[in-house]
C-alpha cells in the first residue's frame, strides 16, 4: 500500500519552534508532534493538510505521537481538540496512548 509523507517544521521567535510531522500507512494517519507550542505562534499549513486527510481520505484511526516535544500549553490541546473534532465527525478510532502522560490527562478532560 502506498505511503504518503509530509513533514513541515515551522520556525517562529528563536525560542518558539512549533513541530507537526504526518503519514498515512495504510488505514492509520499518524501525526507527531514536537518542539515548542506556544499561544500566539501561528500554526504551520500542514495542520490544514492533517484535518483536510481526516475528512478526505480512506483512513480509520488517528494515531498521536509525541516526538522532541519541549514545552507546550494550551495551544496545543486547541489543536488536539480540532482534530478530534473532525475525528468525531467521521466516527473515526483515535489512539493518544503514546502523548505524554499529563498531555494525555488534559486531552482526555478536553475531548
Amino acid at each position: 500500500m502506498p505511503v504518503c509523507v509530509w513533514f513541515v517544521v515551522f520556525q517562529g521567535e528563536m525560542d518558539t519552534q512549533i513541530v507537526i510531522t504526518s503519514s498515512v500507512i495504510q488505514n492509520e494517519l499518524h501525526v507527531r508532534i514536537g518542539g515548542s507550542w506556544h499561544m500566539g505562534t501561528p500554526l504551520p499549513a500542514i495542520a490544514q493538510e492533517i484535518s483536510a486527510a481526516i475528512e478526505h481520505s480512506p483512513v480509520t484511526l488517528l494515531r498521536l505521537e509525541a516526538q522532541g516535544l519541549a514545552a507546550w500549553d494550551s495551544s496545543l490541546l486547541a489543536f488536539l481538540t480540532r482534530l478530534n473534532k473532525r475525528v468525531k465527525k467521521r466516527s473515526l478510532r483515535i489512539d493518544a496512548s503514546a502523548l505524554p502522560a499529563g498531555l494525555g490527562r488534559r486531552r482526555t478532560l478536553s475531548f
